[in-house]
């Protein structure tokens, strides 16, 4: 433990399936373990609410259905947070403060005197919790990518703006399948069917080389 010294865990006591004791024995003190854990005893620590701050979308390139990749845990709250009492019954607005392994963190106006509330701020990269929970990652992200490139070759190219996800955007097409209409029935704008047009003839190339 942090601040404290090599334990090993004898046994663990549960109730109703939640943990409700551990029982360790001290090692040697002089050891030097691989890891460290990071803990807030319970007579010196504050309740609080944290809220973790992550990327406001999924993919690293939004495109043009930019609500389908929308992180829906861009904001993780944890409202069962403990802090070292340290911190005091109420810091100042916006004051800065660094939890380890988290980051840094700033007092929110939303906190009173017992019900204290941090907003991430800036993460750091060994802990960079909001991204972690909401699962982005570069390798994720390839995935993810490479996925949808496979569901792609499987759609004709004349069906490409006519998905249940691309009619959330559109509401007319041409003969071609080229959108001509947004969702609210206003005409697009030739920059953007000039785009579709683009992005439909490279899909007619992606859809012929799935069927090969």
């Amino acid at each position: 433990l942090r601040w404290c010294a090599c334990v090993r865990c004898v046994s663990v006591d549960k109730k109703d399936g939640k943990v409700v004791g551990i029982t360790c024995e001290v090692g040697d003190p002089g050891s030097d373990p691989k890891g460290k854990l990071h803990w807030v005893s319970d007579a010196d620590s504050t309740p609080c609410e944290l809220r973790d701050y992550g990327h406001l979308f999924r993919a690293g390139k939004v495109e043009d259905d930019w609500e389908s990749q929308i992180n829906p845990e861009s904001l993780v709250a944890r409202k069962t947070a403990l802090v070292d009492a340290s911190v005091g019954s109420r810091p100042d607005d916006f004051a800065p403060v660094q939890f380890e392994r988290l980051g840094f963190y700033c007092c929110d106006p939303d906190s009173k005197d017992g019900a204290l509330v941090f907003n991430l701020t800036v993460s750091l990269k060994t802990g960079d919790v909001a991204k972690k929970v909401a699962g982005v990652s570069r390798k994720a992200e390839q995935e993810a990518q490479a996925a949808k490139k496979e569901a792609l070759k499987k759609i004709p190219p004349e069906e490409l703006f006519k998905t249940a996800e691309a009619k959330r955007l559109y509401s007319a097409w041409d003969g071609d399948g080229v959108p001509t209409l947004d969702s609210k029935g206003e005409p697009l704008s030739k920059s953007l069917i000039k785009k579709c047009k683009k992005d439909q003839a490279k899909q007619k190339k992606l859809y012929e080389a799935g069927k090969k």
